[in-house]
Order: structure tokens, then C-alpha cells, then sequence
């Protein structure tokens, strides 16, 4: 299908109803959360880009969040998102805290939207409460309501978004956005390209971001989490 038709529903969705969302969801946040350990220094010389670091769990410990989040109805990005919620709580001191998330984009309502070449990713901001006296199922219950709730306004521009909120446009609605990877490889395909004589290797590739930190979260037969972020604005000891 032609990317048009995707533009096409863009423009019949309801941003008057978006509006009405965003302003009840982000009333009374007027400042995004900082991130703890962070700092604002010039570039050193030859400094360019982002730095890394990755941390992977076992696969035993994959395995039991994948079973957590069966036992509870929940998503492994839920679970995840959540986690990263109250750490992000725990190193800025704040109950209140906002991060970016980044969504498909690909409207389930539009007909065959999976075969529409283009993009469609949008970052959106999730605002998580992390009362110490709610207990954590209640947390992950309410998390993945708002991220459910989040798809039917997927389609919401981010500059409007910020314009909806109490946040100046001079600061940026969120310092840290979280992007959960669940790509679905199938082995039997690169065995028999292999068979055909066709190597497949890693494509590396390098991004650049606005935001301080991306937090790439990654699920595979073990559960990794890859932080990107800009050293100039936070410091490695906190990663």
C-alpha cells in the first residue's frame, strides 16, 4: 500500500480528543525529570557522537521474567518500563517522573498496514507515579493501562504534545527515551540463505539522538538493555 493512504488516515484523526488526553495526563508537569549524575560540559576535542554500554541478563533470569509477566497478565515491556520508571524515581529523587517511549506508530485500525513501506515511529511522553506505599503490582497494573490507553494516541505529534503541556518549550518534555526492540528472527531463513551461499552478517549502525540518554531494551533468548548517551550530559559512572 502507498505511504499516502497512511497520511490520508492521519489527517481524520481527532486531535481536539488527542488534546483533551495529553492535557489530563501531563496537568501539573512542568519541568522533565533529570536524570541523576548528569552534567553539561563542552565537547573535548575529537568527541563526537554517543557513547555505549550494554548489560545483558542470563538466560535464567530471562526466563523468569518471561515468566513473571505470564503469571501476570503483563508484558515483558511493561514489566521493563516499569523497572526503569523506579530507577529513574530512585536517581532523581522525584515520585513523579516522565520519560519518552518510542511507539510503531503502525495503526492496527488502518487495513493492511503492515505492508505500507515508511515511517511511522513516534516518541511520545509516559508520566509514572512511583508512590513507595502503592504495591509494585499495582505499579505494573496502572503502567500497562497507560500503555494500552498510549496506542490510541499514538498518532499525536510530538510538538503538540509539548505545546498541550505546563513544560516551557525551551526545555525538552523528556531527558531519556526507552525503545522496546522485539524483533522476531527466523533461523530457518538464514539457514537457507547460508545453503544458498548468502552470508548474513550484523549490519552495525550508529544513531544520533537529541535526547541525553536512549535506552534500547531488547528481547531475544536473553534480555539485554543498551544505553546511548551523550557524555557531554551524563557522566559514565552513572550509566
Amino acid at each position: 500500500r502507498p505511504y499516502r493512504d497512511y497520511i490520508a488516515w492521519l489527517k481524520q484523526q481527532d486531535l481536539a480528543r488527542a488534546e483533551s488526553y495529553w492535557r489530563k495526563r501531563l496537568a501539573g508537569l512542568e519541568a522533565p525529570t533529570p536524570i541523576g549524575g548528569s552534567r553539561s560540559r563542552a565537547r573535548g576535542a575529537g568527541e563526537i557522537g554517543n557513547a555505549e554500554y550494554q548489560s545483558r541478563l542470563p538466560v535464567a533470569s530471562t526466563q523468569a521474567l518471561r515468566a513473571f509477566a505470564r503469571e501476570h497478565d503483563l508484558t515483558v515491556n511493561t514489566v521493563a518500563q516499569a523497572a526503569w520508571a523506579v530507577l529513574l524515581s530512585a536517581s532523581s529523587g522525584e515520585e513523579d517522573v516522565v520519560y519518552g517511549a518510542a511507539l510503531s506508530g503502525r495503526p492496527p485500525s488502518l487495513a493492511d498496514v503492515s505492508r505500507i513501506p515508511g515511517m511511522f515511529i513516534n516518541t511520545l511522553p509516559v508520566r509514572v507515579r512511583v508512590d513507595p506505599h502503592v504495591p509494585v503490582r499495582l505499579l505494573l497494573r496502572r503502567l500497562q493501562e497507560q500503555l494500552v490507553e498510549l496506542r490510541e494516541y499514538e498518532y499525536s505529534p510530538l510538538a503538540h504534545v509539548h505545546g498541550w503541556s505546563q513544560v516551557p518549550r525551551s526545555d525538552r518534555l523528556f531527558d531519556v527515551v526507552v525503545t522496546f526492540q522485539n524483533f522476531p528472527i527466523d533461523r530457518t531463513l538464514i539457514e537457507k540463505a547460508a545453503r544458498n551461499g548468502l552470508d548474513i552478517e550484523p549490519v552495525l549502525s550508529q544513531e544520533q539522538s537529541t535526547a541525553p540518554m536512549t535506552v534500547f531494551l531488547t528481547l531475544e533468548e536473553t534480555f539485554a538493555v543498551r544505553f546511548v548517551y551523550d557524555p557531554s550530559r551524563v557522566e559514565a559512572h552513572t550509566i
